[in-house]
C-alpha cells in the first residue's frame, strides 16, 4: 500500500468518525424528542381522561337531556337523564343509532319531522334559535325547549351537533295555571259588573221618575244626588268591563262623526257640578278655531278626558281645575287635538309617576296611602290612548299640582270653527234645570217591551206614561212571539233585552222577523246593559234597527221613539203649553202599615233600592203578582233536574228579592245559584224546599194586596173592547199564556164593577182551562 493510499484511508476514517459522532448526536436528540413526545402523549392522555371524566359527570348529573352526534347525525353520547324518559337502553347508544331513529315516536304529530329539518339546517351551519315543543317520552308528557348547536373543530369544520332539551313542563303548567286564573278573574269581573248593572238600571230608572214627579225641592235635591252617585257607580262598573276587554285584547275603537262642541259640553256638564261642590274653580280654555265636526271615537276620547278631570277634581282640595283643548294642523284633512287637564292639587312624587298607570292601583294609594276607587281609570286611559296611537304625558310637582296631556289625530269633516265654547256654557247646571215635559204624545202607537226582569218593564212604563203610548210588556222571547202572533194590531216599536234565559234577544229578533215577513214595518231596538262603544254597530249587524243602553235615560228613550214612530201618529206639545207635572207628593203614608209588619221584609231597604215609597209599593205588588209563576218555574226546573234553567231562575229570584228588601230569600237564592254553578246537586236538594217555604210565607203575607183598592187609571172603552176581543180570539186557540198576559195587564187599570166581575170569572175559568166558558162569557 502506498503512502498515498494510507493517507487517503486516514482521511476516510476521519470522515467516518465525524459522521459517527453526528449520528450519535442525532440519536441523542431523537431520544430526547421521543421522551418529550412520550411525556406530551401522557399529558394529553391524562387531560383526555380528565375531560372525559368531567363530560361524563356533566352528562350523568345534568337535569337536561343532552345528545351529541357526529356530522352524519349518528348519536355518540347522551346524558343519563335521557333514559328516564326514553324506551332506549344505554347499550343501544353504544351500538349506534341515528338521531331520527332514537327519537321516533317520542314527538307529537309533525314535530319530529320539523326537528330533523332544523337539525340538518344546524349541521349545515345555519343559526337555529331555541324553540319549545310538547310531547311525551316513554309515556311522560313534557314541554321541552330545544337548543341545536353545531360543534366546530379548530379548522372550522362542523364535527356534529350538541342538542340540549330543557324541561319547561313545570313552567308551562304554571303559566297555564296563571292564565286560567287570569281568565277566571276576568270572567268573574265581567260577570260581576254585568250583574251589578241590573239593580243600578232599576235604581236610576226609578230615580228619574222621582226627579220628574217630585214637587218638593228637597226631594228633588236628594234624587239628583242619587242620580250622580248612581252614575258614578255605573262608571266604576264600566271601567271594570273595559279592563276585562283590555286583558282579552278585545278593546276596540269605533270611529264615527261627532261634534266637538257637543262633546265638550257633555264634559263641562259632567264635571262642573262636582267641582262646585268642592268649592273649586273650573276653567275651560277652548281654542275657538278648532274645526267643530270631526271623525273619530268620540266615546273613548270623552272617556279619557273624563277620567283625567275626575281625578283632578278628586285630588284637588282648593284652587282650580282647568280643561284646555287646542289643536294643530296635520294635513288638509286631519288635525291633532291637544288635550290638557291641569289642577292645583297635591301632585305626585317623581318615583310614583309610573304607578299611576298600574291596574287596581288607585291615586289614593299613591297620593295618600289609602284605597279609593277602582284604580282602573288611569290604566284604561293609557290603554285607550295607546290603541289610538298616542300616549299620556304627566307633569307633576309634589304639593303643587299636576298636568295631564295627550294629542290625538282626528279627521276633519267640517272646517267651520267651534267658536267660543266658554260663552256658550257659562251657566251652571242649576240655572238650566227645567221641569220634565213629555217631548211628544202618541196614543195610537203600540209598543212591546221584552225583558226578563219585571222591574225593568216597570221602569219603561213609568218613563213613557206621559206620552200616551200603549205599552205591552212580556218576560220572554216566547211570550213576545205569542203577543205579536195573537194581537190584531201591529207594533210600531219592539224593545228586546239581549241577555234573557232560554231564547235570548238575538234569537227572539230572528224569529219575530221570520214571523213578520219581508214587508215588516216594525222597528226593533236592542235594550241591553252592554253599554260599550260600538255596541250599536254590532246590534245593527244582528238585524236591530237601533240600540238603547240600560239604565234607560228618559229623554233618550223619548227622542229615539220620536225618530222611529210615524210622524202621523205623534203630536209635539207647543212651547206655550203648560209643563206636565205629574202627581204631587203628599204627607200621606203611601205604604200600608201591614207591609212594615211582614217578618223578613226590610221595607226601608226596599224603598232605597226602588227609589221611593210609591215605586217600592208598585214593585212589591208586581213581585207578589208574579210570584206564583216564578215558584212554578223554580220547582219545575228542580224536578226536571235542569241545572242550567234552575240556576237562571234562582239568579233572577236573588236580584228581585234583594230589590224589595227580602234579604233571607235573596241570600238563600244566591247560595243556590252558586251551588248550581258548581254543580252541587246535594246542596240544592237540601235547600230548595227552604227557598219555596220562604216564598210561600212571603206570598201569604202579601195576599192583602188583593184587598187594596188602588187609585188606578180608568181603562177607556176602546182598550176594554180590544182586551175582550183578544181574550175571545186567544181562548178559541186555547192560548193560556196570552189570556194570562192580558189579565195581568188589565190589573193595572181601574175597571167598572161589572167588568171587574167578568175578568174575575175569566180568570177562574182559565185556571180550570174551561175555554168554552170564557168564549161564551166574552162573546
Amino acid at each position: 500500500m502506498s503512502t498515498e493510499d494510507i493517507e487517503a484511508l486516514k482521511r476516510e476514517i476521519k470522515l467516518l468518525k465525524r459522521e459517527n459522532r453526528k449520528i450519535i448526536r442525532d440519536n441523542e436528540l431523537l431520544r430526547l424528542a421521543n421522551d418529550q413526545t412520550a411525556r406530551a402523549q401522557e399529558f394529553i392522555q391524562k387531560e383526555n381522561y380528565r375531560q372525559n371524566y368531567y363530560n361524563n359527570q356533566i352528562l350523568r348529573t345534568t337535569p337536561n337531556i343532552i345528545i351529541l352526534t357526529d356530522d352524519h347525525l349518528n348519536v355518540k353520547m347522551v346524558s343519563n337523564i335521557f333514559f328516564q324518559y326514553s324506551k332506549h337502553k344505554e347499550t343501544e347508544i353504544s351500538l349506534g343509532l341515528t338521531l331520527e331513529d332514537m327519537l321516533k315516536g317520542e314527538f307529537p304529530g309533525d314535530a319530529l319531522a320539523d326537528f330533523m329539518i332544523r337539525s340538518r339546517a344546524a349541521l349545515a351551519g345555519e343559526t337555529i334559535y331555541p324553540y319549545v315543543v310538547g310531547g311525551s317520552l316513554n309515556g311522560n308528557s313534557f314541554h321541552m325547549q330545544i337548543g341545536l348547536n353545531a360543534m366546530v373543530a379548530d379548522d372550522g369544520k362542523i364535527m356534529g351537533l350538541n342538542i340540549v332539551f330543557v324541561n319547561m313542563t313545570e313552567i308551562a303548567e304554571a303559566r297555564e295555571r296563571a292564565e286560567a286564573a287570569n281568565k277566571a278573574k276576568s270572567a268573574f269581573l265581567a260577570n260581576m259588573s254585568h250583574e251589578i248593572r241590573t239593580p243600578i238600571n232599576t235604581m236610576l230608572g226609578m230615580n228619574e221618575m222621582i226627579i220628574r214627579e217630585a214637587v218638593n225641592k228637597d226631594v228633588q235635591g236628594y234624587a239628583e244626588n242619587i242620580s250622580r252617585a248612581g252614575k258614578t257607580l255605573l262608571s266604576l262598573v264600566d271601567e271594570i268591563l273595559d279592563f276585562t276587554k283590555v286583558e282579552k285584547g278585545k278593546l276596540e275603537l269605533y270611529p264615527s262623526r261627532y261634534e266637538l262642541g257637543s262633546m265638550i259640553n257633555d264634559l263641562i256638564n259632567m264635571i262642573q257640578g262636582k267641582a262646585e261642590e268642592k268649592g273649586l274653580t273650573f276653567e275651560v280654555d277652548i281654542d275657538p278655531g278648532i274645526p267643530h265636526e270631526l271623525y273619530g271615537d268620540e266615546v273613548r276620547i270623552k272617556q279619557c278626558i273624563s277620567n283625567l278631570l275626575d281625578n283632578s277634581v278628586k285630588y284637588t282640595k282648593q284652587g282650580t281645575v282647568k280643561l284646555g283643548v287646542g289643536y294643530h294642523t296635520v294635513d288638509e284633512d286631519h288635525i291633532s287635538l291637544e288635550i290638557h287637564v291641569a289642577d292645583t292639587g297635591i301632585g305626585m312624587k317623581q318615583e310614583d309617576m309610573e304607578r299611576v298607570f298600574s291596574p287596581f292601583t288607585s291615586m289614593d294609594e299613591i297620593r295618600t296611602g289609602s284605597a279609593g276607587g277602582s284604580g282602573l281609570g288611569m290604566s284604561i286611559t293609557k290603554d285607550i290612548l295607546e290603541l289610538m296611537g298616542t300616549s299620556l304625558s304627566v307633569d307633576s310637582v309634589y304639593g303643587k299640582g299636576s298636568t295631564f296631556s295627550f294629542d290625538v289625530v282626528q279627521k276633519i269633516l267640517s272646517s267651520d270653527p267651534i267658536g267660543r265654547m266658554i260663552d256658550k256654557f257659562s251657566q251652571s247646571d242649576a240655572d238650566k234645570k227645567k221641569k220634565y215635559k213629555a217631548l211628544f204624545s202618541a196614543p195610537d202607537v203600540h209598543l212591546l217591551v221584552v225583558d226578563d226582569t219585571d222591574t225593568n218593564l216597570l221602569v219603561i212604563r213609568g218613563l213613557l206614561k206621559n206620552t200616551g203610548v200603549q205599552i205591552d210588556t212580556v218576560l220572554s222571547g216566547v211570550e213576545a212571539i205569542a203577543s205579536v202572533n195573537n194581537n190584531d194590531y201591529k207594533y210600531d216599536v219592539i224593545f228586546i233585552d239581549h241577555m234573557m234565559p232560554g231564547m235570548d234577544g238575538i234569537e227572539t229578533l230572528e224569529r219575530l222577523k221570520r214571523l213578520a215577513g219581508d214587508d215588516d214595518p216594525t222597528v226593533y231596538i236592542a235594550l241591553t246593559a252592554n253599554a260599550i262603544s260600538g255596541a250599536r254597530e254590532k246590534y245593527l249587524e244582528k238585524g236591530f234597527d237601533d240600540y238603547l243602553s240600560k239604565p234607560v235615560d228618559g229623554e233618550a228613550l223619548e227622542r229615539m221613539l220620536m225618530r222611529y214612530i210615524p210622524e202621523s201618529k205623534q203630536s209635539i206639545p207647543a212651547d206655550d203649553k203648560p209643563e206636565i207635572v205629574p202627581g204631587e207628593t203628599t204627607d200621606k203614608d203611601i205604604i200600608p202599615r201591614w207591609i212594615y209588619d211582614i217578618p223578613g221584609l226590610d221595607v226601608e231597604s226596599g224603598i232605597k233600592n226602588c227609589g221611593g215609597e210609591d215605586s217600592f209599593l208598585r214593585i212589591l205588588k208586581t213581585f207578589y203578582e208574579t210570584l206564583d209563576q216564578k215558584k212554578r218555574e223554580i220547582i219545575g226546573y228542580f224536578f226536571q233536574k235542569d241545572l242550567k234553567g234552575y240556576t237562571i231562575r234562582v239568579h233572577a229570584m236573588k236580584s228581585s228579592s234583594r230589590i224589595i228588601g227580602a234579604g233571607k230569600i235573596s241570600a238563600l237564592s244566591e247560595q243556590l245559584e252558586a251551588a248550581g254553578d258548581a254543580g252541587d246537586i246535594t246542596f240544592i236538594e237540601n235547600n230548595n224546599d227552604a227557598l219555596i217555604g220562604l216564598l210561600d210565607f212571603l206570598q201569604g203575607r202579601l195576599v192583602l194586596f188583593d184587598e187594596i183598592s188602588d187609585d188606578l187609571i180608568s181603562i177607556d172603552d176602546r182598550q176594554l173592547r180590544e182586551c175582550y176581543q183578544c181574550i175571545y180570539e186567544s181562548s178559541q186557540m186555547m192560548d193560556f199564556g196570552m189570556v194570562e198576559s192580558i189579565l195581568d195587564q188589565v190589573k193595572e187599570y181601574k175597571l167598572k164593577s161589572a167588568d171587574e166581575v167578568v175578568f174575575k170569572e175569566i180568570n177562574e175559568h182559565l185556571m180550570q182551562l174551561d175555554w168554552d166558558s170564557i168564549v161564551e162569557l166574552v162573546k
